[in-house]
C-alpha cells in the first residue's frame, strides 16, 4: 500500500510540476537563460527598460513575450525569428515604428500595440494571416487595418481615424470592433455585412448616423454611439 501511494503521489508531482513547467513566465533574463530549451513565456512588465537584448535566437519554443509599461523605443532583429511565437505585448511603450520583420511571425495569434506612437503599420502587417486579436488602442494612426482576414477583434480606439472603409467586410470573423474616441464620419452601409459582429464601440466620433444595414447584425450585444455625433432620433436612419 505504501508503494503504491508513493507511485501515486510521484505521478501527482510529476503532473503539477509538468503543468507548472508549461505555464511558468520569465521574469528575469538570467532565469530564462538558464534554461533557454524549455522557455515558452518570457513577462517582464514594469522594468523600465528602453531597450530588449537581442537574444531572441536562444529561446526556440517561445510563445509568449509580453513587455508592456517599459520605456522601449525599438525592438532588437531577433525577436521577429521567433517562429512558435503567438503572444507579443508591447503595449505602453515609446514605440514611434513598427518593423517590417513584423511579417516574420506567421504564428502570432494576439498582438497589442496600444499605448505607443504609432502613426502608421508596415504592409508586411498583413502577412500574419493568424492573428485574432490587434489592439492598437491609444496611438496616431489614420488608416484602420483591414487586411487580416481571421481577425475577431480589432481595437482602434483614441486614434486619428477618418473613415472606416468598406473593405472591412474582409473581416468575416469580427466579433470585436472598438473605434471609439477618433475622428469618424464614415460608416460604410456594408457593415451589416459583418454577421459575427457582437461588440461595437464608435463613441466620442463626428458620425452623422448609422447605415440600416447595422440591423443585419443579429450577434450585436453591445452598441455605444455615446457623443458619437449621432442625434439620437437617427440611430437606426442611414
Amino acid at each position: 500500500m505504501i508503494i503504491k501511494a508513493l507511485i501515486q503521489l510521484s505521478v501527482l508531482c510529476f503532473l503539477f510540476f509538468h503543468c507548472v513547467g508549461q505555464n511558468y513566465a520569465y521574469t528575469r533574463w538570467s532565469d530564462a537563460i538558464k534554461n533557454k530549451e524549455t522557455v515558452k513565456r518570457i513577462r517582464m512588465v514594469l522594468k523600465e527598460m528602453d531597450s530588449l537584448p537581442d537574444i531572441f535566437d536562444k529561446f526556440p519554443n517561445l510563445e509568449e513575450a509580453t513587455f508592456s509599461s517599459n520605456h522601449l523605443t525599438s525592438l532588437p532583429p531577433s525577436l521577429f525569428r521567433c517562429e512558435k511565437l503567438r503572444v507579443l505585448n508591447l503595449s505602453k511603450n515609446k514605440l514611434t515604428v513598427l518593423p517590417e520583420e513584423i511579417g516574420q511571425l506567421r504564428n502570432l495569434e494576439v498582438l497589442d500595440l496600444s499605448r505607443n506612437s504609432l502613426s502608421f503599420l508596415p504592409d508586411s502587417l498583413q502577412t500574419l494571416a493568424n492573428l485574432h486579436v490587434l489592439n492598437l488602442n491609444e496611438n496616431q494612426l489614420s488608416l484602420l487595418p483591414v487586411y487580416l482576414e481571421k481577425l475577431e477583434e480589432l481595437r482602434i480606439a483614441s486614434n486619428k481615424i477618418i473613415i472606416i472603409p468598406n473593405e472591412i467586410t474582409r473581416l468575416k470573423w469580427l466579433n470585436t470592433l472598438s473605434a471609439s474616441n477618433n475622428n469618424l464620419r464614415v460608416i460604410p452601409d456594408s457593415l451589416g455585412k459583418l454577421s459575427n459582429l457582437t461588440y461595437l464601440y464608435l463613441a466620442k466620433n463626428k458620425i452623422p448616423a448609422l447605415p440600416v444595414s447595422l440591423g443585419a447584425c443579429t450577434k450585436l450585444l453591445e452598441l455605444d454611439v455615446v457623443n458619437s455625433g449621432i442625434p439620437a432620433k437617427n440611430y437606426c436612419s442611414s
